[in-house]
Order: C-alpha cells, then sequence, then structure tokens
C-alpha cells in the first residue's frame, strides 16, 4: 500500500495519508478539520554500494566517487 503526503489548503499542515487503493484518500485534514487537500510531490530515498564497499545515498555522499563527481546519483 502507498503512502501519499498531502498539505492542508487551509492550514498548511502536511500530513501522509496511507492508501488501500488507487482512489482512497483522505477527506479532511487532521489538524484543522479542512476538505481542501493537495497531494504533494514525494521524494524517495534510495542506496547505491560502490564496488569499494562504499555506500552513498542521495544528497548525502560523502565517497570519493562523488566528490570527483561520478556520483551515480549526479
Amino acid at each position: 500500500m502507498p503512502i501519499f503526503e498531502y498539505s492542508c489548503e487551509k492550514c498548511g499542515h502536511e500530513f501522509d495519508f496511507l492508501a488501500r487503493t488507487h482512489a482512497d484518500k483522505p477527506q479532511k485534514c487532521p489538524e484543522c478539520g479542512g476538505a481542501k487537500l493537495a497531494k504533494q510531490l514525494s521524494s524517495f530515498a534510495a542506496t547505491v554500494k560502490e564496488s569499494g564497499g562504499a555506500s552513498c545515498s542521495l544528497g548525502s555522499c560523502s565517497t570519493p566517487t562523488c566528490a570527483s563527481g561520478g556520483c551515480p546519483f549526479g
């Protein structure tokens, strides 16, 4: 089951929603009860294991390969 992120247009509260089906969506904001909700674009986490044993995560690379511009996420 996918988890989607929504924000309330009334109060600005951002929250996650576990959808059981593709048509399933939240009916109201859990913070203020507002009914006008906007689905947010979510980023995802990824990790790549380099052949030398180093691990590289998107946004937090410190391996020599990434520092020289060879990061697989770049």
